[in-house]
């Protein structure tokens, strides 16, 4: 009789901790749908001038991006040479004159009738229109017969070939990733603009692609601080000369993809432990930020050889949190329950594991697939 008391005991124990089991999800769920409604209705409300403020900062960043960049690949320093050239032939044809009219005056006196000569002579109309005439000379001989105009440096005309080659693999010794993206791009250009060049749509992808990066920058200040720190980190990117030397129109290099490439995957980095960190976490959502991480080092490996970069930059604050919540675990030890001590275990255990693989990994392939790419 006292063994079926017993069982019956820890049956209604059993149903009691289910049914307290099952009132508690409801109330996390019930807890869910009321702070996904909060939400909502935040964003419902928030300040009309706040949303505006955004649009404002983008506007200002992408109108700066392309500007600059526009302004650039119009060449201006094209009417400085155009300028220096007809103003030395000016100052000869002035001197000449100068000289032969008046060769009994000091050279003080010859300098001044030539300096004036000169300046009356540059602001006339007719030689105002040949400089812009060999300005224009100058711009032509940097473009194709079509008006397009060449790309920059070596390595955009070795991606070139690569893309116009149709026997292209996707190898990644090859790093084939942009030239199959400029091949993509000028297919469906070709729709829009049936009659624009191969060269004349690549030329504006580092455009485009520094366009997402200022974006993706102005969201992860965004997240991090708040709209005016992502303003400002979005538009010092734009205008960092280094940068602005590899994104500007004809640069069709790898350069801003592989900043591409770190900067996406650090932003997903950012929201997997911001969602992480959530008491309510989205399971699914720290799946979707993982899979895009993984998808963007994937892709990087096909843009540089030094893709691990991306890795390690994400290894890095990951080892730095585990030190830190290793070191308090440790040094409370005595005092940790049988369960934490076990997961801790496990998890240095795991942690070697994976890291010793990865090393070896890198050790191994890194140098031959660097010395094969440079």
């Amino acid at each position: 009789m006292g063994a079926i008391e017993d069982e019956g005991l820890d049956i209604g124990k059993k149903l009691k901790q289910e049914k307290l089991f099952q009132e508690n999800q409801k109330k996390i769920e019930a807890l869910k749908k009321e702070h996904k409604q909060q939400e909502q209705e935040e964003i419902k409300n928030k300040p009309v001038s706040q949303r505006s403020f955004i649009i404002l900062f983008l506007a200002i960043i992408f109108l700066v991006t392309i500007g600059v960049r526009l302004y650039v690949a119009s060449m201006p320093l094209t009417d400085t040479w155009a300028e220096e050239v007809v103003t030395q032939n000016l100052q000869r044809q002035v001197a000449n004159a100068v000289y032969e009219t008046y060769p009994t005056l000091s050279d003080a006196k010859k300098q001044e009738l030539i300096d004036a000569g000169l300046l009356q002579a540059v602001g006339a109309e007719q030689n105002k229109e040949a400089i812009e005439s060999l300005s224009e000379t100058f711009k032509q001989s940097y473009k194709d017969p079509q008006g397009t105009s060449y790309l920059y440096e070596i390595d955009p005309y070795y991606f070139y070939d690569l893309a116009t080659d149709e026997m292209l693999q996707w190898d990644v010794m090859a790093r084939p990733l942009l030239p199959f993206l400029e091949r993509h791009v000028y297919t469906i250009s070709k729709i829009f603009l049936p009659g624009i060049s191969f060269v004349g749509v690549i030329a504006y992808i580092p455009l485009v692609v520094t366009l997402l990066c200022a974006l993706l920058l102005f969201y992860l200040g965004k997240i991090l601080m708040n709209e005016k720190v992502g303003f400002v980190a979005a538009l010092f990117f734009v205008l960092h000369p280094i940068l602005l030397e590899f994104s500007i129109i004809g640069f069709t290099d790898t350069n801003m993809l592989n900043i591409f490439f770190i900067i996406a995957s650090g932003l997903l980095f950012v929201l997997f432990c911001k969602e992480f960190s959530n008491n309510s976490k989205s399971i699914g959502k720290l799946f979707f930020f993982v899979l895009g991480i993984i998808f963007c080092l994937y892709l990087f490996r096909y843009t540089w050889s030094a893709w691990y970069i991306g890795v390690i930059l994400i290894l890095a604050p990951l080892l730095i949190g585990g030190m830190y919540k290793a070191g308090a675990v440790l040094f409370s030890w005595k005092i940790q329950q049988p369960k934490t001590k076990k997961y801790f275990v496990a998890g240095t255990l795991i942690f070697l594991l994976v890291g010793i693989s990865a090393m070896l990994f890198l050790f191994q392939t890194v140098p031959e697939t660097t010395e094969t790419y440079l």
